[in-house]
């Protein structure tokens, strides 16, 4: 009888001690963990007309008013982190590259069509080469990977440069990735 409950007694402690070990691995690791990458990431699906100040504030850029936003992510980083926005309904790459950013164009080309329309301060074989390594290279569209069919690079004030990846959507327009790091 007492060899029963000796046994029931440690069976019980073994139960309430793996019980404590797995909260305490929750409360030590797992809560800061996901603290630290909410301070660290910033997600917006939702795009309210401040929200979308601010995203024309950060990509230098004057959206038109039926722009179809998809999806923000920022990450911050010791060296001033990246910034993504994705949207979907682009109908002209190059006259959106021309009229909607307000900085000044580094290079765009025609991927698809293997065209380099402007290549600023790149030389002709650079530019050649960046469309041949694009056409090659698929870019991560919002969790999915798509060929690059037009691009543009700006360069922003400071160090931080901006990238634009446009890819053919299934109704005949394009969606873009705005790329910033």
């Amino acid at each position: 009888m007492e060899e029963n409950n000796f046994k029931a007694n440690g069976e019980s402690f073994g139960k309430t001690f793996l019980k404590y070990a797995a909260a305490t691995v929750v409360f030590i690791f797992i809560i800061p963990a996901v603290f630290i990458y909410s301070m660290f990431s910033k997600t917006w699906r939702i795009f309210t007309e401040k929200r979308i100040e601010t995203l024309e504030t950060i990509f230098q850029t004057d959206f038109p008013d039926d722009t179809d936003f998809v999806k923000y992510w920022r990450l911050n980083g010791m060296d001033g982190g990246a910034d993504w926005l994705y949207i979907n309904g682009i109908s002209d790459p190059e006259e959106f590259c021309r009229s909607c950013v307000n900085i000044p164009i580094e290079f765009m080309a025609d991927i698809k069509n293997a065209n380099v329309i402007e290549y600023g301060d790149f030389s002709e074989d650079e530019a050649v080469r960046e469309i041949e390594y694009l056409s090659r290279q698929k870019t991560i569209w919002n969790n999915e990977e798509r060929y690059t069919d037009f691009f543009c690079i700006f360069q922003s004030d400071g160090y931080r440069g901006m990238s634009l990846y446009f890819s053919k959507n299934n109704d005949g327009g394009y969606d873009v990735k705005f790329e910033i790091q």
